[in-house]
């Protein structure tokens, strides 16, 4: 899916883009959430941020990424398309490529 937002995004596409990029980002961030047993259903996404930056999963600069990528999330979903720019959904993708690569593929 990522792959498709990216795609997206290379054609100008932000909206697009937009609404894969914030769900992939949020299926990572609660996919970590339950790979260090934290639950996670039922619970807002800012608040995971806090929980997995107070473990020392992210640090206090990835915590405010996570928190930018779950605002374009939350604006894509929403179809508020004025309250994004395609550079957050290029950040949003690349920062959930990081958090795939080190906090899942190991």
């Amino acid at each position: 899916f990522l792959d498709h937002s990216a795609s997206y995004m290379a054609d100008g596409r932000k909206n697009e883009a937009g609404v894969i990029a914030g769900v992939v980002f949020e299926d990572t961030l609660r996919r970590i959430c339950r790979k260090e047993n934290m639950d996670e259903k039922g619970i807002k996404l800012d608040a995971l941020i806090s929980e997995l930056a107070n473990r020392g999963e992210l640090s206090a600069v990835k915590a405010k990424r996570a928190r930018a990528a779950a605002h374009v999330r939350t604006k894509a979903s929403h179809a508020q398309w004025d309250e994004f720019e395609l550079e957050d959904v290029r950040a949003t993708i690349e920062f959930t490529r990081e958090l795939i690569v080190s906090k899942l593929d190991s």
